[in-house]
């Protein structure tokens, strides 16, 4: 009423009476009443940000995996199993097996790592860490199991350290060690010396001598699976897709989805073709792909195939060639094993295919190649991988990239020496195919003693095996009581074929070159029971 008076005053008469009232109420919703209302809505909006972030199936960011959603629905089965667990006391899952008990929140609110991240840790695990606590020893534990999932190649690891003994030296300026200064300079970590000459031609050597690769077409990583997901991240969106011939190497499952956000989309292939990708089967995949709406940017090949042993042929890689050329899409083969073909058998490069072709009857830039040292020289721990492209712009991004995946200046130099050694390299690549040729030999035929049928492999360092006569029928369910089976009675492990997105239930991966002879023949005899049908 203190300003009403005044305003009368100088005002006089009504209008003096309407200001001092209406003056009064604006500057009381101005200055206190819109304020809180403000306040009000933005605590609101707040809410429902933070709602909508909590929440996993909500996200607007991009489009979360499959498994995203399974994680969040594993959850609310252990929340329902904790109120009624007589009901879930008998229902077996794979994850028993593969998956760690995670200590989660009892809901999403309180969750305080990122949805990829808390996607990441309800991924599969493999039973690795199960057979590392029963690890067979044969004298501190025979009873123990024998690791035949991991596909390491230890066949001739004598050959590389009988080198090395003879090699390595701390004498000043000796080619082995580089000079402190250079190995030092975190610029020489990415790219050190001849290094990427050093495997281009090491590359040509495996691949049978017929091929020139580039120095300035090799990308180093640490390690095969680091420049899988490097050219893929270089490749697709979010979102788009890569097809992959199944069963595949379920190692791809983290390197290429874990955190491109890309999605794999298995292209089955079945036994009765020995597992041997076809055209056909690919524009089936292809079309299936349009229909849900998905981009397809590539299709990743692994030659020799990773579980089952197979090398393409001439003709099967041509028509391949001629269907992404056809899709105007990316083709990634991944040849890891080419120095691991059996010695009757001949391998074949993508990029020996391409030499074949007219210049102008396909563009390079779409065709990209995957190799490292860890399977043909049985160097994993060294972590060392390549990205091999005719692509300039990726070339270009590649480099950046590998900021986050270097190859160590202390590795390179030793790996620069060895892999300069011709005589030494030559020499080893022979031997290898001949122990790998040797210990498949013996694989298949202890198999075909016990009545076990397996599919036809010319390289890698495993057997595809069927094992549906164990099974009481043919489900992913029996096959993973088998698994188990496997693991906790007969004391070996295997990978089972549902980890590799087999279509066909029943088959196991078996790798034979991660132990040594005399526990191979004992892993062997413990499989015979598996010739009498169904034990579990």
């Amino acid at each position: 009423m203190r300003i009403i008076v005044p305003l009368q005053g100088l005002l006089q008469g009504r209008s003096g009476l309407a200001l001092g009232v209406i003056l009064p109420l604006l500057s009381f919703y101005f200055i206190q009443l819109r304020p809180k209302q403000q306040q009000q809505q933005q605590q609101k909006k707040k809410k429902k940000n933070s709602s909508r972030r909590s929440t996993l199936g909500d996200s607007q960011l991009l489009p979360l995996p499959v498994e995203l959603a399974a994680a969040a629905n594993s959850r609310s089965e252990n929340s329902e199993q904790q109120q009624d667990p007589q009901k879930h006391s008998s229902e077996a899952t794979a994850s028993e097996i593969h998956n760690n008990d995670f200590s989660q929140p009892k809901n999403l609110k309180e969750t305080i790592i990122s949805e990829r991240a808390l996607w990441v840790s309800k991924t599969f695990n493999s039973a690795s860490s199960l057979v590392a606590s029963n690890a067979y020893d044969p004298l501190q534990n025979p009873r123990g199991c024998i690791e035949l999932g991991v596909s390491l190649n230890k066949l001739c690891l004598d050959l590389i350290q009988d080198w090395l003994s003879t090699h390595i030296s701390n004498a000043p300026g000796h080619a082995t060690f580089p000079n402190l200064e250079e190995a030092a300079n975190c610029e020489g970590m990415h790219d050190y010396g001849p290094m990427r000459t050093v495997l281009a031609n090491f590359m040509g050597i495996v691949m049978g001598g017929r091929l020139t690769f580039d120095p300035t077409g090799v990308i180093i990583t640490a390690g095969a699976g680091a420049a899988i997901e490097m050219l893929v991240f270089c490749l697709a969106q979010p979102g788009e897709a890569i097809l992959i011939p199944s069963p595949y190497y379920h190692g791809f499952d983290k390197d290429i989805k874990w955190r491109t956000r890309v999605e794999i989309l298995p292209v089955p292939c079945f036994a009765h073709n020995n597992f041997r990708i076809t055209r056909n089967d690919l524009e089936i995949a292809y079309c299936s792909a349009l229909e849900r709406g998905l981009t397809v940017r590539a299709v990743l090949l692994s030659n020799p195939s990773n579980p089952v042993g197979d090398v393409l042929d001439r003709a099967t890689l041509q028509s391949i060639i001629s269907f992404v050329h056809d899709k105007n899409i990316h083709l990634i083969s991944d040849e890891v094993y080419a120095g691991c073909v059996f010695e009757e058998s001949d391998f074949v490069s993508v990029a020996e295919i391409l030499d074949s072709f007219a210049e102008a009857s396909w563009d390079r830039s779409r065709v990209h190649i995957i190799y490292g040292i860890s399977k043909d020289l049985g160097l994993v721990g060294f972590r060392v991988g390549v990205v091999y492209s005719w692509n300039v712009q990726l070339i270009a991004a590649a480099s950046k990239l590998t900021r986050f995946s270097p190859t160590s200046t202390h590795t390179q130099g030793l790996l620069i020496a060895l892999l300069s050694d011709k005589i030494f390299v030559t020499n080893f690549l022979a031997e290898n195919r001949r122990r790998v040729t040797q210990r498949y030999q013996k694989v298949v035929t202890a198999l075909d003693q016990i009545g076990i049928v397996f599919a036809r492999a010319s390289g890698g360092i495993f057997c595809w095996m069927h094992l549906g006569h164990c099974m009481r029928s043919s489900s992913q369910e029996e096959e993973t009581k088998l698994h188990k089976y496997l693991l906790h009675d007969i004391g070996v492990h295997l990978t089972p074929g549902y980890t590799c997105s087999c279509p066909e239930p029943g088959w196991f991966r078996i790798c034979y070159a991660a132990v040594d002879d005399q526990t191979l023949t004992i892993a062997l005899d413990r499989l015979q029971k598996l010739g009498q049908g169904v034990q579990y």
